[in-house]
């Protein structure tokens, strides 16, 4: 018999799954020199890794883009909310042509894809994957 908690473990592993395929988008938008699409899924792999996180906890699907509150609510450790909190601008700077072009550099998307994989792993370790 199924239980809520088996699904929620199950669920919040598909969001994992979802945020590594992020990260691997990132990597070649990277190479590419598409800074803007490395930068915005590198916020993306943040933020599905997180909410799986949430779900796992059996706290459900948050719907915000906010990495600060996301992170905040698991109680992740403050080097995880900062660097959630370095990662918020990319999911809509990157998106929109009138933002600001000049943080779509090559600089910015390393620190970007650095911070991802350490949030990712963050929560593949609370998830215990």
């Amino acid at each position: 018999m199924t239980n809520e908690k088996d699904i929620g473990k199950v669920e919040s592993l598909v969001w994992i799954k979802k945020a590594e395929s992020d990260l691997r988008k990132a990597k070649i938008l990277f190479q590419a020199e598409e800074y803007d699409g490395a930068l915005f899924y590198s916020q993306q792999t943040a933020e599905k890794a997180l909410k799986a996180v949430h779900i796992y906890l059996g706290l459900g699907l948050i719907k915000t883009h906010e990495l600060g509150s996301l992170s905040r609510r698991i109680k992740a450790p403050k080097n995880i909310q900062e660097k959630g909190i370095l990662l918020n601008p990319y999911e809509s700077f990157s998106r929109y042509p009138d933002k600001n072009d000049e943080i779509f550099d090559k600089e910015s998307s390393i620190d970007a894809l650095k911070y991802s994989q350490e949030v990712l792993e963050w929560c593949k370790q609370q998830l215990k994957i």
